[in-house]
């Protein structure tokens, strides 16, 4: 992929914008964007978390975050720590 696809697609990655997994299971919502990283709100008792940008199958104003990963292959993508600040 290219350098511009890949920089365009974490530019549509709004917040407050529902993240589905490829399976269509939604996780929550993006809570915040740091870098090439983006932080998942879940629903009430579940732990938010973080992702990067290269987990993005499609994504545009206005439209959900679709992953490239299915709900079971999720724990392989989240990342155990907090991405440094810009």
């Amino acid at each position: 992929m290219a350098p511009d696809a890949k920089q365009s697609k974490y530019l549509q990655v709004d917040i407050g914008s529902p993240v589905l997994t490829l399976d269509e299971k939604q996780l929550g919502t993006v809570a915040e964007r740091r870098g090439q990283h983006f932080k998942i709100k879940t629903p009430f008792l579940h732990r938010d978390y973080w992702l990067r940008t290269d987990c993005v199958r499609s994504s545009g104003s206005g439209q959900p975050v679709v992953l490239n990963v299915t709900q079971a292959q999720l724990e392989n993508v989240k990342m155990a720590d907090e991405p440094l600040k810009d």
